[in-house]
């Protein structure tokens, strides 16, 4: 069996051992004698007592375990030795910088997850001009619209609700909460220790003194250099928010560096943010607007290799560095305590996507290292004022997915078909109406351009994907030809370019109808992003 007390710290019940109960008292004791008769002493007694019985409370359910030696023991620790607290008053004339504050979610005064209750102890304001900012911000309605299309599906926009929202939802990931007694001391920078809470008093009354002796020297009337026993007990009590010496050299280098960090660090989260939000979008705008998946786009390409790797080492590429610099300037902004783990393996996963992606996308790109091109011109007899165009497709053509541009003298039509995984591009060569005399015999030049791993290669590519024409009478039909993944674009461009008389009728019939000369001007891209 062991002895056990049953004591009061600071209004609320612990059970103690004798020993724990024996070192705690030895503590105590000798705070009051060292105090006593100071000026604001037993304030600073109480402040003391006050920590502890939190400490206490921290680490055991007051009143249902027995507080042993050891964690006495911690919690004194916590608090100083008392031969650190008689040096501090040795020295009372040396300034001292004040605790760090450091950003924490303040989960005591919490409506969803604390992080305007946090923001508001970290900046000291009040919390309800932290919520209504938030809420003003929410509600705001969607002045500027960063992207808009309309699908099956209506319309799509971002507004400053959504930003807000999405703010909030990063700091509750990225604020740690405060849950340990420490934590929630460094959250307003209030002093947890006793030397601490000793500098605070003394601090008080030198600005006390100070402010009553300039009112002294303006008034010629004597004024009263204490501080009244209430004022001294706010500055330590459950607000835990002390203020300091702005005169001090050392408080005034770390303002300066305070505020160049936390410019630097809204650069960071501004700039990182952008691009997460513009990579969002983007993802979003082409998967609603193609009915695809955006990396499917990829395999539409004549890329030698693994086309996976290239991929992700391209993400990766992107996103980690903008991940990177939302986590730095989070830390320099909200002074949170950073982790050097996350920095070196964020940077040495990028280092290793880069040299991913400059390794797969040259060895990818093998068959894009020389260009050549090929043409060819053709004499045909027109047997009618007006010539006919038809563009002809494997499939329907569907009003949707397209992209056209037409004028007066040019015509380029093309579109996407197929699902998620499996797009496939239907394309046509550029056509081209040149007015030319009677006298010139009309023709039509056929032109190519393709690349590969070497010039013959190239041009070789080129001959054999020249665009092909039939013409019937007055009907030219012109084939389509189809980009997927068993056939991918190797960088094939073609056109056809017409030379007919001034007075020549040319029509284009299917899939969407136009007249050289006649019909209006339009250039759509594709829908959802014209």
């Amino acid at each position: 069996m062991k002895k056990v007390i049953k004591v009061s710290i600071n209004k609320i019940p612990f059970t103690l051992s004798e020993e724990a109960y024996n070192s705690l008292k030895v503590y105590l004791d000798h705070l009051r004698r060292y105090y006593s008769g100071k000026e604001d002493g037993s304030e600073i007694v109480d402040g003391i007592e006050e920590r502890i019985a939190e400490l206490l409370s921290e680490r055991t359910l007051a009143g249902e375990h027995v507080v042993s030696k050891d964690l006495v023991q911690e919690i004194l620790d916590i608090m100083g030795p008392l031969e650190m607290i008689e040096e501090e008053s040795a020295h009372a004339d040396h300034s001292y910088p004040p605790p760090p504050k450091r950003l924490y979610r303040d989960v005591d005064h919490k409506v969803l997850g604390g992080v305007c209750s946090g923001l508001a102890a970290y900046f000291n304001i009040d919390v309800v001009i932290v919520r209504l900012i938030y809420v003003v911000g929410l509600f705001l309605p969607s002045v500027i619209r960063l992207s808009r299309f309309t699908h099956g599906w209506g319309t799509f926009t971002i507004s400053f609700g959504w930003f807000f929202f999405a703010v909030y939802l990063l700091m509750w990931i990225l604020i740690p909460a405060a849950l340990t007694v420490e934590e929630k001391y460094a959250m307003h920078g209030a002093p947890l220790s006793a030397r601490g809470l000793q500098r605070v008093s003394r601090e008080d009354r030198m600005r006390t003194s100070s402010r009553a002796s300039r009112r002294s020297g303006a008034s010629r009337r004597p004024a009263r250099t204490t501080r009244p026993v209430s004022d001294t007990r706010r500055s330590y009590s459950s607000s835990r928010q002390p203020s300091y010496r702005s005169s001090d050299r050392n408080n005034g280098w770390y303002v300066v560096l305070r505020v160049l960090a936390v410019f630097v660090g809204l650069l960071f989260l501004i700039s990182s943010s952008a691009v997460l939000i513009s990579l969002v979008v983007a993802f979003s705008a082409t998967g609603f607007a193609l009915n695809l998946f955006p990396t499917a786009l990829f395999d539409l390409v004549a890329f030698t290799g693994n086309v996976f790797w290239l991929k992700t080492c391209g993400i990766l590429t992107i996103i980690l560095p903008a991940l990177g610099f939302l986590y730095l300037g989070s830390v320099l902004v909200f002074n949170i305590r950073g982790h050097k783990w996350i920095g070196i393996t964020m940077f040495f996963m990028w280092l290793a996507a880069l040299i991913g992606l400059v390794v797969t996308g040259t060895h990818g790109a093998a068959n894009f290292r020389r260009h050549a091109s090929v043409e060819e011109r053709i004499p045909i007899e027109l047997t009618s004022d007006t010539l006919f165009i038809d563009l002809d497709a494997r499939e329907d053509f569907l009003f949707e997915r397209y992209w056209i541009e037409a004028d007066n003298a040019v015509y380029k039509l093309g579109w996407f078909e197929g699902k998620g995984k499996n797009p496939n591009v239907v394309v046509f060569p550029t056509l081209t109406v040149v007015r030319q005399s009677e006298q010139e015999t009309p023709s039509i030049l056929v032109k190519s351009g393709s690349f590969g791993r070497s010039e013959p290669e190239a041009r070789h590519a080129a001959k054999t994907q020249r665009p092909v024409f039939e013409l019937n009478g007055n009907v030219l039909s012109i084939p389509s030809w189809q980009i997927n993944k068993t056939d991918p674009w190797d960088g094939n461009l073609s056109s056809l370019k017409l030379y007919v008389p001034a007075d020549q009728i040319i029509i284009v019939r299917k899939p969407i109808y136009h007249e050289f000369g006649k019909s209006n001007s339009r250039k759509i891209s594709i829908k959802g992003f014209d």
